[in-house]
């Protein structure tokens, strides 16, 4: 009997064909200082955060304004429940150079994964995000990483820690609304994190700790 398990190997490549974006995203004030953070440091940055937190939001808004300073940009779009770039249950990149890039805004290179449940496939998810890094990182000087809403418990914890592990970015950026990503940030010490929101959080101590900036990350893996 033919095995027909999805494999993290199987790369498609198909064709831009979405529809240019017409969407008018209205940024918070904060994104304009994780901007310039991003064009003075460059590197990988790993997006994480709840469903419906603002993180795909973010991250177009981020993609807009960096190929406007004529920065190259790609996306991995790793959020398998609601992507962006490509069909539910999939892992998709894309390099992005010019705002017709943008508007075509649909996969270069696609990874089945065979569900939008991220529990399911967490090593799987791990290893293919890290090829898709692997693989902007030949053309971009900026990758953005947009994640699942899979934040609770044990099963978030491990597969935003397994990611941070694999992919090592130089930025982690933390979409949150009060304290529920802090069982991960916890595990994300010594890295570059830009902690946007936490309005709601009871710790402020905490919170300004996890938005101090070091030039020397120390991985505690």
């Amino acid at each position: 009997m033919a095995n027909n398990k999805p494999r993290a190997s199987d790369m498609i490549v198909g064709p831009d064909k979405a529809d240019p974006s017409s969407r008018e995203i209205v940024p918070e004030p904060e994104w304009e200082f994780l901007l310039q953070e991003l064009i003075r440091k460059r590197g990988t940055a790993l997006i994480i955060g709840e469903t419906d937190s603002g993180k795909s939001t973010l991250v177009q808004h981020l993609i807009k304004r960096l190929i406007s300073e004529s920065i190259s940009v790609s996306l991995v779009d790793a959020d398998i429940g609601q992507s962006s770039l490509g069909p539910p249950g999939t892992i998709c990149m894309k390099s992005l150079r010019d705002e017709k890039d943008f508007n075509a805004f649909r996969f270069e290179k696609m990874s089945f994964l065979g569900t939008t449940n991220p529990a399911l496939v967490i090593p799987m998810m791990i290893e293919t995000c890290k090829k898709m890094v692997d693989i902007c990182k030949e053309t971009s000087e900026i990758i953005l990483v947009d994640t699942t809403g899979l934040i609770s418990g044990n099963l978030g914890r491990a597969l935003k820690t397994g990611k941070i592990k694999v992919i090592e970015p130089e930025h982690v950026i933390a979409v949150r609304r009060n304290n529920e990503l802090d069982h991960i940030l916890d595990s994300a010490v010594g890295l570059n994190v830009q902690d946007q929101g936490s309005k709601g959080s009871k710790d402020k101590e905490q919170d300004n700790a996890y938005s101090l900036q070091k030039e020397e990350t120390r991985r505690l893996f």
